[in-house]
């Protein structure tokens, strides 16, 4: 008799267990796509703004260059026809800036949702 409870209280930590597990595997495939697409966006700006010609650049082909770079890295969420609520040159003699700003919004469970405000930055 004494064993039984034992393995009820074995199994029910198992139980548990698996229960936690499934919980981190389901929130790390909701947030891995929000953060592959948060690098990307990271690494076109940083690549763009280590370009040696961009200081003689306008601030739209400074734009339309980081767009095209962001197509190429199947980045959908900021293109030609959003950008302006999401990307922000500064430019200022030879001192370029730009700015990324955008909201993820994930859908969970029901009516549960991750949320990511990402807001980057990179000047030369």
């Amino acid at each position: 008799m004494n064993s039984l409870k034992k393995q009820q209280g074995t199994v029910s930590s198992v139980m548990f267990s698996l229960i936690l597990a499934a919980l981190v595997v389901l929130l790390g495939l909701k947030l891995f796509p929000m953060y592959m697409e948060s690098f990307k966006i990271d690494t076109a700006m940083e690549s763009l703004i280590s370009d040696s010609e961009i200081a003689n650049q306008s601030k739209r082909d400074i734009t339309f260059s980081l767009l095209k770079r962001l197509d190429i890295d199947d980045v959908n969420r900021i293109n030609e026809h959003n950008y302006k609520e999401f990307v922000k040159v500064s430019k200022v003699k030879l001192k370029v800036g730009i700015q990324v700003k955008y909201r993820v919004e994930v859908p969970l469970l029901s009516n549960l949702s991750l949320v990511g405000d990402f807001d980057k930055q990179v000047n030369n």
